[in-house]
């Protein structure tokens, strides 16, 4: 098996998110071995109905045709079968498809992570150029992958919105998705949800083969309603001059830019390289996978 192609993508993970911890070949990683694969999923412990999120501060909903994976069983697939070194943020948990073995090669899943950077602002979310965006974004991909490719890690391209950024004002919750080619090779889905709260942001990325995007899709209006932040936790329990207010607006969500409220500035290669940035670990994380698996 020619496993070159995953340590580069492991590498490249640990460049393109700040979260992320050393690399340890003692982590357990068991990718490639069918034998401890299946140890490992048989340790895991799926659930469904309703789930709790950080101590009463949200909720989770499992929608019906799928599981939920806590934090150590989801770190188990980051880590220990998806290859990534440990983050020091590590998820809330992983929603995935019942149906769907978590060794399969078909396997995708939705990953949930909590943001404490404060409110963000959604003033200005119905002036956002999505056509501007997609451009800064590629842009920027374009020149880090110069770099990149110098480095030897695979070159990125951002190559279309798989779906454009969208605001739902009555719900606060923003979601797009984006195409991904990593190397010139297989188009990867990187969907994305932001559900806004009154301190902090839960951050939910779907990665997935692009050929599985009608899927994805399918399932993203039961998701968008599967996560929600209690009461005293919800966007309009907001007191400023009390609660954290975040350094930047809704477009900064995409972008990784730590831009004002106006949703204004322009991207750099840097950027990149933010935890919050065009891609955080657990996106490349299942890229990594996806990677690995298709090679």
């Amino acid at each position: 098996m020619n496993i070159f192609p995953r340590v580069r993508m492991v590498a490249l993970s640990c460049l393109l998110a700040a979260s992320c911890a050393r690399a340890d070949p003692t982590n357990g990683v068991v990718a490639g071995n069918p034998d401890a694969e299946k140890g490992l999923v048989e340790s895991m412990h799926p659930r469904t109905g309703e789930i709790d999120l950080r101590s009463g501060t949200a909720k989770l909903r499992v929608p019906e045709g799928f599981s939920f994976l806590n934090a150590d069983d989801a770190n188990k697939v980051l880590v220990r079968l998806w290859g990534n070194p440990p983050q020091d943020d590590p998820p809330l948990g992983m929603i995935y498809p019942a149906g769907t073995g978590i060794a399969a090669t078909n396997f995708w899943a939705i990953v949930l992570h909590y943001d404490e950077d404060g409110h963000v602002s959604d003033e200005g979310a119905d002036r956002i150029d999505a056509a501007k965006l997609l451009a800064d974004l590629q842009r920027a991909a374009g020149a880090a992958s110069a770099t990149r490719t110098n480095e030897g890690f695979p070159s990125i391209e951002i190559t279309r919105w798989a779906a454009p950024p969208r605001y739902d004002a009555a719900t606060h919750r923003f979601h797009w998705a984006k195409e991904v080619r990593f190397g010139g090779g297989e188009s990867v889905l990187n969907y994305n949800i932001r559900v806004l709260g009154r301190r902090g942001t839960l951050v939910l990325n779907a990665v997935a083969s692009i050929a599985r995007l009608a899927e994805v899709e399918a399932a993203m209006p039961e998701m968008l309603k599967a996560v929600e932040f209690e009461p005293g936790y919800k966007y309009a329990d907001f007191e400023p001059g009390k609660d954290k207010a975040a350094p930047y607006g809704l477009v900064a969500l995409v972008s990784g830019e730590t831009v004002t409220t106006s949703g204004l500035g322009s991207m750099s290669p840097k950027s990149l390289n933010a935890t919050k940035g065009l891609l955080a670990l657990v996106a490349i994380g299942g890229v990594a996978f996806l990677w690995k698996r298709t090679r």
